[in-house]
């Protein structure tokens, strides 16, 4: 529970192991020096369907603590089918017209940044989503310098100047 690198759902779930061990939300909160407020919202993740925990687990990226803690937790779903809908929404935005093209399904983010690094052979990070977001390319030479001006130079006018 004191690891860096899990997610949300894996600290809801510890949280929820202790509570089922006797402890309470105070000494959770003082054990791992949280807020006792930040363990109630831990624990209303434990008590999530499987079904939506799973569907979080698969799109770790998408589901981050920021979100579920205020965009999720803070809501009071009236049925299981409605906060399902809303978790399968935040997975699958509407499709989009690119240069005129239909999109069956979203761009993953984490795959063109995959792409682009490849093909570049540099540092790539893309962060957002298909609506907005940043991307960038660090260069390590003059040469990798040179390499992006002509890509981009050469797609954006046609020509190589």
């Amino acid at each position: 529970l004191t690891r860096e690198d899990l997610h949300c759902v894996d600290i809801a779930e510890g949280f929820a192991g202790l509570v089922a061990n006797g402890w309470s939300e105070d000494q959770i909160a003082e054990q791992f020096e949280r807020n006792p407020r930040t363990i109630r919202r831990y624990l209303t993740i434990a008590s999530w369907p499987q079904e939506a925990m799973a569907l979080i687990r698969q799109h770790q990226d998408v589901f981050t603590t920021k979100l579920l803690f205020n965009e999720l937790v803070a809501h009071r779903y009236e049925t299981t089918e409605e906060f399902l809908k809303v978790i399968e929404s935040k997975i699958a935005p509407p499709e989009k017209t690119i240069v005129g093209q239909r999109v069956a399904k979203p761009i993953q983010m984490k795959e063109v940044e995959k792409k682009l690094k490849t093909q570049l052979q540099m540092k790539v990070s893309v962060k957002g989503t298909e609506a907005a977001g940043r991307l960038t390319i660090a260069y390590a030479s003059p040469e990798q310098l040179e390499k992006l001006k002509t890509l981009l130079l050469s797609q954006s006018t046609g020509n190589d100047s």
